[in-house]
């Protein structure tokens, strides 16, 4: 584009300057302030009016788009900024280029905007955002990632994932499985311990001046203990003890069913109190028994 110089031949009159100077200048802003349908084809772009002058810009609208694949105009190619890469052009949308003349190539002068940073776009993935166009992204894919609860916390690694995921879950997780006093992952435990085992008398009662078998060292504190008592004349009792109604640990002498088995294998079944259940903080204590021998086989439940 440039202005029509007037000679020495041509009259100085408003004619010879409304046609070499004021029409030409007219028609070379109109060019400018309408943007040119580019001809050709998709990645054989033609343009009028374009000057190989470096930096000359022009704008067009893109009438077919190249989906990225190598392109020309006027024969020359048609770079990303700085690169060798082809643009991605869409048709129907306006594009500036510039020539640059070391390259003897048309640069894209795409503008784009946004806030996005590589760390937010799946790697793989290109965008554009304030700085620059074409930019790639750096987030991993994760796919679809499946977690086992366990006893620590796991977590969540950063990245893309794809909604198929998930938190694995056990028909087992309620609250008859959970002991009572725990929570898991929300669920109150409702079970009761329990514990077995044997012991023995071991020592004298001042109180009473019998054998005692005292049990310690429970995990929790018994409500409820069932035992058998043997001594060694062959007799055998059931010994039933259980904490008061409102659950405070005592000691106190309690009635209990008592089956009796003699050496003749004769069975006699009558209630007694003669054995009392001392229930303590994480143990029992099982007192009056007769014979510093006796064997105390035992279940005790929370």
């Amino acid at each position: 584009m440039a202005l029509t110089q007037i000679v020495t031949t041509d009259s100085v009159s408003a004619s010879v300057v409304n046609t070499k100077i004021v029409d030409k200048a007219n028609a070379d802003i109109s060019g400018l302030q309408i943007a040119q349908t580019a001809g050709g084809t998709a990645t054989a772009i033609t343009l009028t009016g374009v000057e190989l002058t470096n930096g000359y810009q022009k704008t067009f609208v893109i009438s077919a788009s190249n989906s990225g694949a190598a392109t020309t105009i006027n024969g020359k190619p048609l770079y990303k900024p700085g690169g060798t890469v082809a643009p991605n052009l869409i048709a129907g949308k306006s594009a500036s280029i510039w020539y640059n003349l070391a390259g003897d190539c048309f640069f894209y002068k795409a503008s784009a905007e946004g806030t996005a940073v590589a760390g937010d776009v799946l790697a793989t993935k290109t965008f554009s955002n304030d700085d620059d166009t074409g930019l790639s992204g750096t987030m991993a894919n994760r796919g679809a990632v499946a977690i086992t609860p366990s006893a620590v916390q796991q977590a969540i690694v950063a990245g893309y994932h794809n909604g198929s995921g998930y938190v694995a879950g056990d028909a087992d997780l309620i609250a008859p499985n959970i002991l009572a006093g725990k929570n898991i992952f929300g669920i109150d435990g409702t079970a009761k311990r329990w514990a077995t085992g044997t012991t023995y008398a071991s020592t004298v009662d001042s109180q009473w001046g019998m054998y005692q078998a005292v049990v310690t060292g429970l995990p929790f504190n018994p409500s409820f203990v069932i035992g058998h008592r043997y001594n060694t004349n062959g007799q055998q009792y059931m010994v039933i003890a259980t904490l008061s109604k409102s659950g405070l640990m005592r000691s106190g002498s309690l009635v209990y069913s008592v089956v009796t088995v003699d050496t003749g294998g004769m069975q006699t079944c009558y209630n007694v109190s003669e054995v009392n259940s001392v229930f303590q903080s994480g143990g029992f204590t099982v007192r009056g028994l007769q014979y510093s021998d006796a064997r105390i086989d035992w279940i005790a439940f929370e």
